[in-house]
Formats: C-alpha cells, structure tokens, sequence
C-alpha cells in the first residue's frame, strides 16, 4: 500500500484513496461499485520471493492498473475530447481534484467483463485458470508454484 501512496500522481493512487474513502467521495463515479481496486493489491501470495517475482513479471504499469468489472465502470474512469486528449473534467480527475492530487500519464484499466478462464479442453476445471503464457527465467525454466498466478 505504501508504494501505491508513494506513487501519488498516478491513477492508482485515486483508486486506492476512493476505495477507503467514505461514501460521498465515491459519488464522484457513476460506476465506483464496479471498481475492485489495483491489481497490487487484489492478490496475496505465499512468499515475498514470489511476490517479487510476480510483480517483476507483470511490471509497474500492470502492477499499477485499476481493474472493474464492466466495461461501463472502465469507461466512466476517463473521457476523450474529438481531437484525442483527455477530458480533465472526466469524473476520475475529477475526484483526484477533490483529494489534491493530479493524475500525470497514462494508466491501464483491466476490465473483467472482457476476461474468460481458460479452456484446456476441461470444462470443469476447479481452479478456473486464466490464459495468460508461463513465465521463464533466464535458463528458460518456468519458475516452480508460479501456476499461482493464474489464480490471482
């Protein structure tokens, strides 16, 4: 949580106050129910070495992005003028306004509506995996338990 708050000019940081802040503030968005938070902190492993791992696989802007559940939540973050900018009066900068902080960059936005298990030919498969590639290390090895990840 620390480094989310250090990144305090990010859109992570707005998430991560929105989410704790009380009611009111969350009026600001439509959609703020759909918003499940930053990707940094949706998961828990069981080590600090996978932990490491994981977040070096993913890198900072995946660490970084803020995950809804719809679509409609995703984009009522941020609104686009005709010409390609961003509108600064969009319902997240808005909020970020109200907490004092500026939103600099730019920043991904996971949505779940568009994410479906993955299919290994098993339709009951209990671990519901995701269908993202397995890491390698420099040796070319998957590193062990890194499975976890899919069920993050």
């Amino acid at each position: 949580m620390e480094k989310i708050e250090g990144k305090a000019d990010s859109a992570a940081a707005v998430i991560h106050k929105l989410l704790r802040s009380p009611k009111p503030e969350q009026l600001y968005l439509k959609y703020a129910h759909d918003i499940l938070g930053v990707v940094a902190l949706l998961g828990e492993v069981r080590t600090h070495k996978l932990s490491s791992m994981l977040s070096t696989y993913l890198g900072e802007d995946q660490m970084l992005a803020v995950v809804c559940k719809s679509r409609a939540a995703a984009r009522a973050l941020e609104n686009y003028q005709m010409d390609g900018n961003v509108n600064c009066a969009s319902a997240l900068d808005i909020l970020a306004a109200t907490l004092g902080i500026s939103i600099k960059g730019r920043y991904l936005v996971i949505c779940l509506e568009d994410i479906r298990p993955y299919k290994r030919g098993v339709s009951s498969d209990p671990q519901r995996e995701l269908a993202i590639p397995h890491p390698t290390l420099s040796n070319r090895e998957t590193p062990q338990a890194f499975w976890a990840t899919r069920l993050i």
